[in-house]
């Protein structure tokens, strides 16, 4: 029985082209708290984003990612576009693969060919994500 639940349409991402991949980190101070508040994630020049609460993967279908306006100094949203990083973009999904365990981390796994695997692992205590690739 998997410990994990999916939220929203899990894109059926085999043999697709990554054409985007941007992250949203969020900070407090000068410091980044949550590694992957939220991936956005373009194949076929079709965006989604994949973000993650205690035993849930969310899935959502969306648009490009713009750079919001952050209010205050001390806490907020950045976005770093990593589609530069070699092995992601231009590369064929090959499988995805979810974990999870009964404290509510969950895992997503999206390997890639190359032989890239961009590991997306929520910690539910810390609620935060960190990316593994």
């Amino acid at each position: 029985m998997p410990h994990y639940c999916i939220n929203g349409e899990e894109p059926q991402l085999l043999g697709l082209q990554c054409t985007g991949f941007v992250l949203q980190h969020f900070y407090e101070g000068l410091q980044i708290t949550d590694q992957v508040n939220v991936a956005h994630l373009c194949f076929n020049e079709r965006w989604y984003r994949l973000y993650f609460e205690c035993g849930t993967v969310f899935w959502r279908v969306s648009e490009k990612p713009e750079a919001g306006q952050n209010t205050d100094l001390a806490f907020g949203l950045l976005l770093n576009d990593l589609s530069g990083v070699a092995g992601i973009v231009g590369h064929v999904v090959e499988r995805v693969s979810y974990e999870g365990s009964e404290a509510g981390d969950v895992q997503v796994n999206i390997e890639l060919s190359g032989g890239r695997i961009l590991k997306f692992i929520y910690n539910c205590e810390a609620d935060s994500t960190r990316l593994v690739a």
